[in-house]
């Protein structure tokens, strides 16, 4: 549903205002409240569940310090050591009461562990623990070490127990002191609830040993088990808990802090404060907050909408009325008579203002509209426009002098064009017969260029030929060379082996030598030897015999092989300059190979040069036929042409034109700036229409 009137559009904003205003008061005060009230509740319970912790930590301490003086009493020390059982009791009563203590109970045992005498409230006590030995701080105390730990005994679900050992002159161990403080007496956590007024439970795992939370008959609520989720948090997170909880009929804010040992939760202490009144009450102070605020925001609300009513809607809608009749077309109506000097008059009287000028201008753009509808554009403008009314004034004379100047041009225009048009159809009658010479032409530089392209087939052809042979030249050639390069190794491998055997025959000359020699001694010494030695100097002469022969056959043979080495040496050369010339005529040929690659590829690039010719004369050809045809075409457009600019002509001089643009040339006219106007201007009277629409 649409709001169509100012006063109803202010009335519902103010009750919105007043309902929000009263909300927000409400909603900050009751937060406000809130925020007080439970910080000081969660101080509260924080200061308590604090005081209780504290309370069993300064507990571990004073049981401890206690044990360690008591431990340490010389009386007591002097009866365990000597037995005497009869000082037992009296002893530790003294002991007790030289060292005052909050311990439930004060126990004196011996080596191993058994309890001997217990003082508990104030004097002896007969009881005795069947699992005193059994429990773990007694165990250590019995094997020499001081120990204060949270356990579970001497007849109570959870405990502090701190006990100290005693020892003889020889640092032997003769028994302990233990310190037992029971967590499940109620009259700590009673004591604690009347100083603060908060509810207290001390926590065994998971189970309440102690609290101050009874029943209706008036029963404490021991044994009950606390929530999966709180022990998640404190038990398994080892973490405080800060929570609003029902417990027992009642809801608190409760804290929950773990007690520590061995970095384990072994349990946990609680304090909580009862929240129900307190947040009765800050319901009750909410409401009464609200109804405050609402009559306050109501009574304000009430005397604004009275006053804007009278200062600002009326006004408003008698504006309202004027603008309403111009947005209609409705120009000739009642003015407005608002006295005073306020924004709303400054108003009524620009809108007087408005309606007037508004008037007198479409009055006038009506009388130059109706004549240029009549064919007349010779008017004239007498009526002067202010402020941003004058680009309509400005972009009405721009139109009618485009239009006298447009509408002259064109009639010079259509005299040019007939003029054009038949000289358009000569030159296309005489471009139809050109076209038709040029197309025999083309015809033939196809054919030529047809047999051009069979010629460098041909050679494309033949030089692939001689390619082909010059590689299998140059394969032929490839193989003398390796095959040169064979008989050379062939012939270093003669020439080593000549060498070896020149050294063979040095040596065989060698021996010769030698045998020589050997045969000259042993014919002196068969010469010696008389008749004895004839024997030996006729082996001897034969030896030196053969000696001679076969040095003279050795420089035969070493003349041999120096000249064979000699013929070798110069066959080496020879075959190195064969082998040198191959590699040129084998560089050569590569280069040849080459060259003629070089004319194979050029070749081809003719032939697709050639191709491309082909196809472009073809083109050529198709575009020559096009041009025939569209000159033919065109020589008829020109004659439709002429025909169709004497009809224009013919139509506009049935318009009515100005005396000072007869002498009008059509080299002067720039119509850009006169179109450019005219989209400002249509551009101006859009963005007024528009705001009448605003308005």
């Amino acid at each position: 549903m649409k709001i169509k009137h100012v006063g109803t559009k202010m009335l519902l904003l103010l009750i919105i205002s007043v309902v929000l205003s009263g909300v927000i008061s409400a909603g900050v005060t009751y937060f406000g409240n809130k925020m007080i009230i439970d910080n000081s509740i969660e101080k509260n319970t924080d200061t308590s569940v604090k005081i209780l912790s504290n309370h069993l930590a300064s507990m571990q301490k004073e049981l401890t310090d206690t044990s360690f003086k008591i431990a340490n009493t010389y009386e007591l020390q002097n009866a365990l050591v000597s037995k005497n059982k009869s000082r037992y009791d009296s002893e530790l009563i003294a002991a007790c009461q030289a060292n005052a203590s909050e311990a439930s109970f004060v126990s004196l045992f011996d080596e191993n562990g058994n309890e001997l005498a217990r003082f508990e409230n104030g004097g002896y006590s007969q009881t005795r623990s069947a699992d005193f030995s059994r429990n773990e701080v007694i165990k250590s105390a019995v094997q020499g070490k001081k120990l204060c730990l949270y356990t579970e005994g001497f007849g109570s679900k959870f405990v502090i127990c701190a006990a100290t050992p005693m020892t003889d002159s020889s640092g032997k161990v003769s028994g302990g002191v233990a310190l037992v403080y029971k967590l499940d007496d109620f009259s700590v956590l009673d004591e604690l609830k009347e100083l603060s007024g908060a509810e207290f439970t001390i926590f065994a795992g998971t189970e309440r040993i102690n609290t101050t939370f009874e029943d209706e008959k008036g029963h404490r609520e021991i044994g009950t088990e606390m929530t999966e989720e709180i022990m998640n948090t404190v038990l398994g997170d080892k973490s405080d808990a800060v929570v609003k909880i029902d417990l027992f009929g009642n809801r608190y804010n409760a804290k929950y802090m773990p007690i520590i040992q061995n970095d384990e939760a072994i349990g946990a202490v609680f304090s909580g404060n009862d929240i129900v009144d307190i947040e009765s009450s800050e319901r009750t102070i909410v409401i009464i907050s609200f109804i405050v605020v609402f009559l306050i925001c109501l009574l304000s609300s009430v005397v604004s909408f009275i006053i804007v009513n009278k200062v600002v809607v009326t006004p408003i809608k008698m504006v309202g009325e004027i603008v309403q009749n111009i947005a209609e077309g409705k120009l000739r109506g009642k003015l407005l008579d608002i006295k005073g000097y306020d924004e709303i008059s400054e108003l009524a009287k620009n809108t007087n203002i408005t309606a007037v000028n508004l008037s007198k201008y479409i009055n006038d753009i009506i009388i130059k509209v109706d004549a240029l509808a009549s064919k007349d554009i010779s008017i004239s403008f007498d009526e002067h426009y202010v402020g941003d009314y004058v680009k309509i004034e400005n972009s009405l004379k721009k139109i009618t002098d485009v239009m006298n100047k447009t509408f002259q041009t064109i009639l010079l225009s259509c005299d040019q064009v007939s003029i054009g048009s038949e000289q358009i159809a000569i030159g296309a009658q005489a471009l139809a017969q050109g076209a038709t010479s040029q197309a025999a032409a083309v015809e033939q530089l196809s054919n030529s260029v047809r047999k051009l392209n069979n010629r460098v087939k041909e050679s494309v052809v033949g030089v692939e030929r001689v390619e082909n042979g010059m590689n299998g030249v140059m394969n032929k050639i490839r193989e003398g060379t390796n095959k040169m390069g064979g008989l050379l190794e062939s012939m270093a491998q003669i020439t080593a082996s000549t060498n070896q055997i020149s050294s063979i025959i040095r040596v065989i000359d060698d021996i010769s030598f030698q045998t020589n020699i050997l045969a000259l001694n042993a014919a002196v010494e068969a010469e010696s030897a008389g008749a004895a030695g004839k024997g030996f100097a006729v082996v001897a002469s034969e030896v030196q015999k053969l000696s001679e022969k076969t040095a003279a056959a050795v420089k035969e043979t070493d003349a041999l092989i120096n000249q064979s080495i000699k013929d070798v040496k110069k066959g080496s050369v020879m075959l190195k300059d064969t082998a040198t010339a191959i590699d040129t005529v084998s560089y050569d040929a590569e280069n040849i190979n080459v060259l003629v690659s070089k004319i194979g590829d050029a070749f081809k690039i003719q032939l697709e040069d050639i191709n491309d010719i082909t196809r472009e004369s073809d083109n050529i050809t198709q575009v020559i036929q096009t041009n025939s045809a569209t000159s033919e075409e065109s020589a008829a457009a020109s004659e439709e042409l002429s025909g169709q600019a004497a009809l224009l002509r013919d139509k506009l001089r049935e318009f009515k034109f100005r005396d000072d643009d007869l002498d009008f040339k059509t080299d002067e006219i720039d119509t850009s700036d006169a179109t450019e106007e005219i989209e400002v201007s249509d551009k101006y009277t859009d963005n007024t229409e528009e705001a009448y629409i605003e308005e």
